[in-house]
């Protein structure tokens, strides 16, 4: 359904928000979300973080597997 999807991502939702109203303004469609999971960027070698296991077991399995698959698949840019 999708092709490319870049995203942005932001620690503060304030930052967030004003960057998309910038990007509203310039035509583009723009979607701001919370986020449970996310990527480290290398910064750490474990992908699972303590704040990312709050949700129900079927959650983190599939946060599991989706990042056991990086070790696999991973197309940079």
């Amino acid at each position: 359904v999708f092709g490319c999807v870049p995203y942005r991502g932001y620690f503060s939702k304030r930052s967030a928000i004003e960057i998309a109203v910038e990007l509203q303004r310039q035509g583009l469609e723009v979607y701001v979300t919370g986020i449970t999971a996310y990527s480290t960027l290398g910064w750490s070698s474990d992908p699972l973080l303590s704040t990312m296991l709050s949700q129900d077991e079927t959650y983190v399995a599939g946060l599991v597997f989706h990042e056991l698959a990086h070790q696999r698949v991973y197309v940079k840019d």
